[in-house]
């Protein structure tokens, strides 16, 4: 059955890998595309437990490639809280209303890059200036609160934007960035799989075949992902940052109110 319906299905599943790829090879946000196409053929439990090995596999080439670029201060001061998040959506995520809860995950990414946006606008036009101006980090309290909402939105794999605030700010170039998340998602995801195989029952050697038919698609987009991030200049890494998780805020909101 399940051989079937891979032969079927191969050209999407690949270009859905592919996404993936791009979006752990560095270009986040982008594994939303990912999911969607995924969620056109799967019920989302299944699409959920198919894609948590490929997004385990998909960490370790960015953690390898970019390991001496990662900081691990932030990264360690960032997972406790998101574990515990993911500890708490899963075991009561039948009482969680997706919608209303997209809906205010919406609002704060939203609000969230916005706050980022202007930061990094008037960092930009005081340095034109020559006007010296210390650049505002995260709060402690805000930032325990990101960790902690990045665990409750990965186990819909949905934290790539909340995710991509907090290091966008922690990090100064796009190697430490995309080294950095990476081992934050490897940590979430391990803890993830385990849920899923002993919990949710999800991973099976059923949708193991599907995600071993997406490896192709997956490597394909990391390889083309780390190609474009060596040639692309910081600025504009960091504008297509914010522009990612632009998209996915407003996609968000317009999916789940319009």
């Amino acid at each position: 059955m399940f051989n079937e319906f891979i032969s079927t299905n191969f050209l999407l599943l690949t270009i859905a890998a592919f996404f993936l790829g791009l979006d752990k090879g560095g270009f986040r946000n982008l594994a939303i595309i990912c999911m969607y196409l995924l969620l056109s053929i799967l019920p989302s439990k299944e699409v959920i437990g198919i894609l948590a090995p490929i997004y385990l596999l998909g960490d370790i080439v960015p953690i390898v490639l970019y390991r001496k670029d990662i900081n691990l201060k932030a990264v360690n001061y960032f997972v406790p809280l998101a574990i515990v998040g993911i500890m708490i959506t899963s075991f009561f995520a039948s009482n969680i209303d997706d919608q209303k809860f997209t809906i205010f995950i919406s609002f704060f990414i939203l609000l969230m890059v916005i706050m980022v946006s202007y930061q990094e606008i008037n960092k930009y036009l005081n340095k034109k200036r020559d006007v010296p101006k210390k650049d505002r980090a995260l709060s402690k309290p805000l930032t325990l609160f990101l960790s902690f909402m990045a665990g409750i939105t990965t186990v819909s794999n949905a934290a790539g934007a909340i995710t991509c605030i907090y290091f966008f700010k922690k990090t100064n170039k796009k190697e430490a960035f995309v080294g950095s998340s990476a081992l934050f998602f490897f940590t979430l995801n391990l803890t993830k799989i385990i849920i899923f195989i002993f919990f949710w029952k999800n991973i099976s050697l059923d949708t193991l075949q599907i995600t071993l038919s997406m490896m192709v698609g997956l490597f394909a987009g990391i390889g083309a992902s780390i190609f474009l991030i060596k040639i692309i200049p910081q600025k504009i890494y960091n504008i297509i940052v914010l522009i990612s998780v632009y998209y996915v805020g407003i996609m968000l909101f317009v999916k789940n109110v319009l």
